[in-house]
């Protein structure tokens, strides 16, 4: 049993986007498919030097006495940063349980190539997804840090400056 059409079509569809250029410079689907591994590999390594750097800033405001109501949006952000870092390491991972097993010896060459194929190409697509999911809360986490540092800033001023 073959993968459902419709979902081949939005498949090729999201993916095109990463073979059509790189098929022009006589590349396979196979390293196509390594080379888009490596660059989101990339990516989420960069974003997961991000994302723990601002895990650490809002671990640093919590050491500074300004309002409970500061520390506690310190603490939510920390906790969503830290989800975004496990997602973060999904990406740096293969994972597919469409390859074969043992029961790969009962398929012919070219099916076998076929579904292996078919499951990079849905990591592909999986990997996208999930990056540019990534990416787009941990610019509003990030946002939302930068705020709470400025409005934290702002209040430790004050305190120095009233003399409390």
């Amino acid at each position: 049993m073959g993968p459902d059409p419709a979902q081949e079509e939005i498949l090729r569809n999201e993916i095109e986007g990463h073979f059509r250029p790189r098929r022009r410079l006589q590349k396979s689907d196979t390293e196509i498919v390594f080379e888009v591994f490596g660059i989101i590999d990339q990516k989420a390594g960069a974003m997961l030097t991000h994302v723990s750097v601002m895990i650490a800033a809002n671990a640093l405001l919590l050491t500074i006495e300004t309002s409970p109501l500061l520390d506690l949006c310190s603490i939510i952000l920390m906790v969503l940063f830290i989800g975004v870092a496990l997602l973060t390491l999904r990406l740096l991972r293969f994972w597919s349980t469409d390859f074969h097993g043992p029961e790969a010896r009962n398929l012919t060459a070219d099916h076998s190539l076929r579904a292996d194929m078919h499951s990079l190409k849905t990591e592909v697509f999986f990997r996208g997804r999930m990056y540019r999911l990534t990416i787009n809360v941990t610019t509003v986490l990030t946002a939302l840090s930068a705020l709470v540092m400025v409005v934290s800033l702002l209040v430790l001023g004050m305190k120095a400056w009233c003399g409390s």
